[in-house]
């Protein structure tokens, strides 16, 4: 049955539960962002004033408390930890992270040195401490997928230090995979830095237990080496469920055929690789990147080959709006998967794009949907 957009304001309790505080609340311009590997977003007004939502101590929507549940048709879109609460008037302005976001805290427990242990373990670990804080208040009740990978990070403590043909001594420390309160100021960007090394995708889920009453079930889901599959039966074709013309772009400055990496080092001892991809339509070009923190020739030029995927110089699509349409029916698809863009002749020959969807953005007043995208050739 569809019953269209409606929001809940609930308090999150610190204990893995919830509260409820009103159903059905009336938010213009709701619009919840969830993204793939990404902290999620929510942007929302209530108007007019809901006297329902006021206790005699002011307002019941209050900063790092309040949850909002977006649902379309019954079915748990975004869930989003309210962080500002803006009056203007009879207005009330409502911005948020999703549940991935409130990993943006530092780490606090006791050190962790690990020495070849699996990038993932060290997501749970990370997650784990900040929902199992002394103290209690910081549970989300999020579960934390049990996926593995064969990546191995952290290593016997030592010293490496060589001079450069040029007389240049170059010294650094290899050791041990840290989680420290003095190293790690930010979970979250630890665990994106995980991500993009590894590499992994993960996402923050969401679902109505099966009494609504009885709340949420929240599950971050992880996958390696990355999440989502091809749609070969879904389409997004401008002009019939992609309803505004998307921007074709051809930008020069990512273009390169040539990419020479730079590691760790000076001189002739510096660690470096060189990849190409010559077409013949193409003039060469060349592009420098540097990155000490690289260590090895093998993964200097793992690196250098990821940089060539991203400056392949030919036309993109970033970002398209879609509405619900037999040719890709909203909740046939999932952040991660590929599918194929289609467009009309223009400056450039009609185009057939496979790309991936990164990030989703809801319109609700409108029932519309806007993806942020990337084409599969430059996803490395």
């Amino acid at each position: 049955m569809k019953q269209g957009w409606r929001h809940h304001v609930v308090r999150a309790n610190g204990d893995g539960t919830i509260t409820p505080v009103q159903w059905d609340v009336p938010i213009s311009g709701a619009g919840p962002l969830t993204d793939l590997s990404g902290p999620g977003a929510f942007e929302g007004t209530i108007t007019p004033e809901v006297m329902r939502l006021k206790d005699e101590g002011g307002p019941l929507i209050v900063p790092w408390s309040t949850v909002v549940l977006s649902e379309r048709d019954e079915q748990l879109k975004a869930v989003s930890l309210i962080t500002d609460v803006n009056e203007n008037g009879p207005d009330l302005g409502l911005s948020g992270v999703g549940y991935g976001g409130y990993a943006a805290q530092p780490y606090t427990g006791e050190t962790f040195e690990g020495v070849k242990v699996d990038p993932l373990d060290q997501v749970r670990r990370m997650w784990n401490h900040l929902q199992g804080l002394k103290g209690g208040g910081s549970d989300l009740g999020v579960v934390i997928d049990d996926t593995t990978s064969p990546v191995r990070i952290g290593e016997e403590p030592r010293d490496v230090s060589f001079s450069t043909g040029d007389g240049q001594d170059v010294e650094f420390e290899a050791g041990p995979y840290v989680l420290a309160r003095w190293k790690t100021d930010d979970m979250a960007k630890e665990i994106d830095s995980l991500a993009e090394q590894t590499p992994f995708d993960y996402r923050m889920e969401h679902k109505w237990k099966p009494n609504r009453d009885d709340g949420i079930e929240s599950f971050l889901r992880i996958g390696y080496p990355k999440i989502g599959v091809r749609r070969n039966r879904l389409r997004f074709v401008v002009g019939e469920n992609v309803i505004v013309r998307p921007q074709i772009q051809w930008d020069g400055d990512d273009y390169a055929s040539d990419v020479l990496f730079l590691g760790a080092g000076e001189g002739r001892e510096q660690r470096w690789a060189r990849v190409a991809h010559v077409t013949g339509d193409r003039l060469r070009r060349c592009v420098v990147v540097s990155d000490k923190s690289v260590t090895s020739g093998k993964a200097a030029e793992k690196s250098a080959w990821a940089e060539l995927d991203l400056r392949l110089g030919i036309e993109d699509i970033t970002e398209i709006t879609v509405t619900d349409h037999h040719n890709a029916r909203f909740n046939t698809w999932g952040l991660g998967d590929e599918i194929l863009i289609t467009t009309p002749a223009g400056w450039a020959q009609k185009m057939r794009l496979w790309v991936r969807v990164l990030a989703e953005k809801w319109d609700c007043d409108k029932d519309e949907l806007t993806l942020t995208v990337k084409r599969v050739e430059k996803v490395s």
